[in-house]
């Protein structure tokens, strides 16, 4: 019996979004990007090298993940990814749908903290529209336990 078969059905839908961010990435990160910290993990992936996709939180409506390039604790570069999606696990009702244009309402009030106080919010640089009404978005790493903000 396969260490699959023994995984809840929450621990393989974790499984298979967590890769299906890391397929995103291999995609949407390019050498041609404007920011640095895009550049550096499309680099890596060019290089064959371990890019590290560790989840942070979520499950109920989006999974957060820490993005990393380097030796663990001393990565040379790292973003935060966050992956939203329109049903939470945890309602049986297949009808009800989670509106994921509150990913893009983020993305916005991100861009208007870096107007309005440059440095007091995470960088976005990527929303990437996915499968099924699924949204990725990609910041900046924030040094302090809330990603999206100082």
């Amino acid at each position: 019996m396969s260490n699959e078969a023994n995984l809840s059905d929450y621990d393989r839908d974790k499984i298979a979004k967590q890769a299906l961010v890391k397929e995103t990435l291999a995609v949407h990160c390019t050498a041609g990007s404007p920011f640095e910290e895009i550049r550096a993990i499309a680099s890596a992936l060019a290089r064959s090298e371990d890019v590290r996709l560790s989840n942070l939180s979520g499950g109920y409506t989006n999974y957060t993940y820490k993005i990393a390039v380097g030796e663990e604790g001393d990565e040379e570069t790292k973003v935060f990814a966050k992956l939203c999606f329109p049903r939470a696990f945890w309602n049986p009702d297949p009808d009800y749908v989670y509106d994921t244009n509150r990913i893009v309402n983020e993305k916005i009030m991100l861009e208007s903290f870096a107007k309005l106080a440059n440095g007091c919010a995470a960088k976005p640089y990527m929303l990437i529209d996915l499968e099924d009404d699924m949204k990725i978005l990609i910041t900046g790493w924030a040094p302090g336990d809330e990603q999206l903000a100082k």
